[in-house]
């Protein structure tokens, strides 16, 4: 066990009391950090190390690799994105939504085909200007911490793989709740630590062994990683009520963190594994590779 700095604290309970799970990983963008996991909630996360240096990275030299691109929505995508839009028709009463991290706007495209009036904030200008071109949504280019809609103004808030992403989860999740009417809902999709965590420990050692096997380390281990537990807790502790969670549809990525199996194989496999568990347990076990929850202000 390790002590934190106070910087360093758990985003959910505040602890500073962890287990390191990955000393010394390497994350996307060259930074040095420790993958954890806090002893009282918990939570796992990355603490990065003061080595670090600030590396030079922007989206536009990376937009043919995003799985967001125009180019590049698969119909696995474009399925995922409409089962999250599906999730949402409950919560329909002043008919306005704001997607975070909005990307280059097409889960807003199919929201607006809903009859929904759409809202969104991205913080790359390349996105923007691809929702605009693309797809005809206008999205404000910025950071959400920094906007400044009113109290109680939206029926959905969504963050589709984001937040795991964020430097402060926690304080991205209390604005949401500002920003919802009473009885508005939050939508979250992020890769499930139930299932990469353990993955990724496992990859790591495969990687060690001799022979060809290739490791990946653009794994899916981000900033955060949440589990059906952890979610749970940091939803409730805000003040929402009515938690949902889901399995949601695996989609094999280029960058997978461990190359074994053909693609075709280990999207099967985990699919249909993933949906016998969960039918098996009456949806109390969350094994998919990502979840989908809803929540009630």
């Amino acid at each position: 066990m390790k002590r934190m700095r106070k910087t360093e604290e758990c985003n959910i309970c505040k602890s500073n009391k962890f287990k390191v799970l990955v000393p010394r990983d390497v994350y996307w963008n060259g930074w040095i950090n420790d993958v954890v996991r806090c002893l009282e909630c918990e939570l796992v996360f990355r603490v990065f190390l003061p080595e670090n240096k600030i590396i030079s990275w922007t989206y536009k030299s990376q937009l043919s690799n995003s799985p967001d691109y125009p180019a590049d929505l698969s119909p696995g995508r474009v399925a995922i994105l409409t089962e999250c839009a599906n999730c949402i028709s409950r919560f329909r009463n002043l008919n306005r939504i704001l997607d975070v991290g909005a990307g280059t706007g097409f889960f807003l495209k199919i929201c607006k085909e809903k009859r929904w009036g759409v809202w969104g904030v991205e913080k790359n200008i390349h996105l923007v200007e691809i929702a605009d071109r693309e797809h005809d949504i206008k999205i404000k280019n910025g950071n959400y911490e920094d906007t400044n809609f009113p109290e109680n103004f939206f029926d959905v808030v969504s963050f589709l793989n984001v937040i795991e992403h964020l430097s402060d989860p926690l304080a991205a999740l209390k604005k949401a709740y500002y920003l919802l009417r009473p009885g508005g809902g939050i939508l979250l999709r992020f890769p499930n630590a139930s299932f990469h965590v353990p993955l990724y420990i496992l990859s790591r050692k495969i990687s060690k062994l001799p022979g060809k096997i290739k490791f990946n380390k653009s794994s899916v281990i981000y900033h955060y990683a949440y589990s059906n537990k952890t979610i749970k807790r940091c939803l409730t502790n805000i003040g929402f009520r009515n938690i949902i969670l889901k399995n949601s549809a695996t989609l094999h990525q280029k960058n997978s963190s461990i190359n074994i199996y053909r693609p075709c194989i280990t999207f099967g496999l985990n699919k249909i594994l993933a949906n016998l568990v969960h039918r098996l347990s009456f949806g109390n076990l969350y094994i998919g590779s990502s979840l989908i929850v809803t929540a009630n202000k």
